[in-house]
């Protein structure tokens, strides 16, 4: 069953998003909505400055994860991709994600930009979107069962050396 992992972090660092998007990013098998993923940071920061919302949350992170009894092909894994992040890009909000294959459980990191790139809105409203999200992919996914999580982890908040905008 594939499980939906909400990364629920401050990410106020400023370099917050761009660790994050260098980590999702860091494989062949990267996408994006509303940004080009080889320089979503980039995008997704120049969004921030036109609306003036530099401060505060930087970026949603979140992993939509398969058990290894579950896999999938790159190209669905990359449709998965596409479709999901087609549900933030509706509504106004950039999305970079990543397929990453890179242990035991196939997964997708997706990235939101907090500035709705339409009208300067910040998105703020994690706990009632989640479920709603959640729904959106049980939908894509009608024969797999969508199990949603948080976690805390302060891995996103820290400086890496070599960091590119």
């Amino acid at each position: 069953m594939p499980i939906l992992k909400i990364l629920e972090e401050s990410y106020s660092n400023k370099n917050a998003m761009v660790n994050v998007i260098n980590y999702i990013c860091q494989g062949p098998y990267i996408g994006g909505l509303g940004v080009n993923p080889e320089c979503a940071a980039l995008q997704m920061s120049l969004v921030k400055y036109v609306w003036y919302k530099t401060e505060g949350r930087q970026v949603r992170h979140f992993i939509v994860s398969f058990a290894d009894n579950e896999s999938a092909d790159l190209d669905e894994l990359m449709a998965y991709g596409y479709a999901i992040a087609n549900y933030y890009y509706e509504k106004g909000f950039q999305v970079v994600f990543g397929v990453h294959t890179n242990t035991e459980h196939q997964h997708i990191h997706f990235a939101v930009n907090t500035v709705n790139f339409r009208n300067g809105y910040m998105y703020g409203d994690v706990w009632s979107d989640a479920g709603l999200l959640r729904k959106y992919i049980q939908d894509l996914m009608p024969q797999r069962t969508v199990i949603l999580r948080t976690e805390k982890s302060n891995r996103w908040g820290k400086t890496r050396q070599g960091v590119k905008i």
